[in-house]
C-alpha cells in the first residue's frame, strides 16, 4: 500500500462532504487488469455516526459482522478501509503502481465520480487499543477479488465468499438469538437458515444504483438457483429446532426491513423508534409530523420530526423553548455560525433574525437513503446529543453570562484539518 496523509473530501447525497484523510493507497492489478483499488482513511467518530445515519459507501447493518472489543472511543480517530466500485476501475487502467493511482485521485476535480462517496464500499472500520482493537468488518471486506477465478463459475465462488460472511455476521447472530440456538448447533444452522431465507431479506447484497447490478444479479440468481435445493437440506435442522414455523416467519420479518413497497410511511417508522426506545412524543393530527418534550439537566427543548414527502427528505429540529433577545441576536448568528465552520456536526445551528428562534436541523434524503431503525435512531440521537452539548453555552450568552468569545472558545474543533 502507498502511505500518504492528505486531506480529502466525499461529496454526499445530501450535499455536505464527508471529510476525511487519506492515508494510503493500493492498486490490485493481475495479468495487466485492475481488479481493485482500495483506500485506507482516517475518519472521526462523529463522522463515522453520520456515514451509519446515512448509510454511506453502501453502509447497511445487515452486511456487518459485530463490534469486537466494546464500543469506539470517540476522542480517537477510526481506520476504515474502503474499496472502489468495479464499474470504475477502469479509471485508473492507465496508472502503473498505487503511486500513480493516488496522483491521479487527489487531483480530480471534486465532481468526478471518485470523489462521490456511493462509488466507494466500506470494507472494514477499526480502532486500535494498545495491543488491541475494537471495530468490525463488512460483506465487502470478504469478496477478495484477487481470488476470482474465471474458470470457475461466479456463482459457486460468490457463495464460499457469502458462506464465510454469514458465519461470522451480525445477521447470523440476529438469527441465532431469534431461533434461541444451542451453541453447538447455532453456527451450522444459521448458516443454513439464512442461505434458505436470503431471498426474504430486502436490500441484502443488493445496491439500488446501477454500479453493482452484475454483482446483485449473479447473487440473485445464486440463492434463486439453490433455494430449493436448501429449504430441502435444511428440513432436519429447521424440524430440530423450530416448533412453530408460523411465528418464525413472524419472528423474520420483524427482525429484518420490509421492501420499499411494503415499508409503512416514514413518520410511522420514526413513531416506531421512539415507542422502541420509550421516548414519549405526539403526533401532530393530519401531518407527517410528531413532536416531543426533551428535558436535561441542562434544560428543555422541543424536538420536532417532519417527513416531507414532496422532497423525500426526513428532517429532525431541536428548537429552543425561549427565544434570542434582539440585542444578542447578532453574538449568537456568530456563535452558530463558528460552530458549524469548526465543529464536528451531522446538522448546523440555525437563528430566525426575526422572531429569534433558534434550532439544531439534521436530516436526510429518503431518494438515496431507505433508512432502517438503527438509521433512524443515530439521526435523532445525533440531534439530540448536540443540542444537548450547546444548550448551556447559548443560553449563558443570551442572559450575558458568557461573553461571544468565551462561549467560542467552548467550541471543540475537528480532529481532520
Amino acid at each position: 500500500m502507498h502511505k500518504l496523509d492528505r486531506a480529502f473530501q466525499f461529496q454526499t447525497p445530501n450535499t455536505l462532504p464527508l471529510k476525511s484523510r487519506i492515508m494510503g493507497i493500493d492498486l490490485i492489478r493481475k495479468d495487466k487488469q485492475v481488479l481493485a483499488c482500495q483506500l485506507k482513511l482516517k475518519l472521526t467518530v462523529a463522522d463515522h455516526q453520520r456515514l451509519q445515519a446515512e448509510g454511506l459507501f453502501g453502509y447497511q447493518p445487515e452486511l456487518c459482522t459485530p463490534l469486537c472489543n466494546g464500543d469506539f472511543d470517540p476522542q480517537k480517530p477510526l481506520t476504515v478501509h474502503l474499496t472502489l466500485d468495479p464499474d470504475h476501475l477502469d479509471q485508473f487502467a492507465d496508472c502503473t503502481d498505487a503511486a500513480d493511482a493516488s496522483s491521479k485521485l487527489l487531483l480530480m476535480a471534486k465532481t468526478a465520480p471518485l470523489r462521490r462517496a456511493d462509488n466507494w464500499y466500506l470494507q472494514s472500520v477499526s480502532q486500535g487499543r494498545g495491543q488491541q482493537k475494537t471495530g468490525y468488518r463488512t460483506f465487502w471486506d470478504y469478496l477478495d477479488l484477487q481470488q476470482l477465478n474465471q474458470e470457475e463459475p461466479l456463482e459457486n465462488q460468490l457463495g464460499q465468499f457469502i458462506s464465510t460472511f454469514l458465519a461470522e455476521s451480525t445477521l447470523s447472530q440476529q438469527l441465532a438469538e431469534t431461533l434461541n440456538l444451542q451453541d453447538s448447533k447455532a453456527h451450522q444452522t444459521t448458516q443454513e437458515l439464512t442461505a434458505a431465507f436470503l431471498e426474504t431479506l430486502p436490500g441484502l447484497l443488493r445496491q439500488e444504483h446501477q454500479s453493482t447490478a452484475a454483482l446483485s444479479e449473479a447473487i440473485a440468481d445464486l440463492w434463486q438457483t439453490n433455494l430449493q435445493q436448501q429449504l430441502r437440506d435444511t428440513a432436519p435442522a429447521l424440524a430440530a429446532n423450530i416448533e412453530n414455523p408460523t411465528e418464525l416467519a413472524q419472528d423474520l420479518e420483524a427482525l429484518f426491513a420490509l421492501p420499499a413497497a411494503r415499508r409503512p410511511p416514514l413518520i410511522e417508522q420514526v413513531m416506531a423508534v421512539f415507542e422502541a426506545e420509550g421516548w414519549a412524543y405526539e403526533r401532530i393530527d393530519g401531518q407527517p409530523m410528531l413532536r416531543s418534550l426533551l428535558e436535561s439537566e441542562v434544560g428543555q427543548w422541543l424536538c420536532l420530526v417532519e417527513a416531507q414527502a414532496t422532497r423525500q427528505q426526513l428532517c429532525v429540529y431541536s428548537i429552543g423553548r425561549g427565544v434570542v433577545p434582539t440585542d444578542q441576536r447578532q453574538d449568537i448568528l456568530q456563535f452558530f455560525n463558528t460552530i458549524n465552520y469548526s465543529a464536528e456536526l451531522l446538522g448546523r445551528f440555525e437563528l430566525d433574525l426575526q422572531d429569534g428562534e433558534f434550532r439544531y436541523r439534521t436530516g436526510i434524503d429518503t431518494r438515496f437513503i431507505s433508512p432502517n431503525p438503527a438509521h433512524l435512531k443515530v439521526l435523532l440521537q445525533d440531534n439530540m446529543m448536540i443540542m444537548e452539548r450547546y444548550l448551556p453555552s447559548i443560553t449563558q450568552v443570551i442572559l450575558g453570562e458568557l461573553t461571544l468569545g468565551a462561549a467560542i472558545a467552548t467550541i471543540p474543533t475537528a480532529h481532520l484539518q
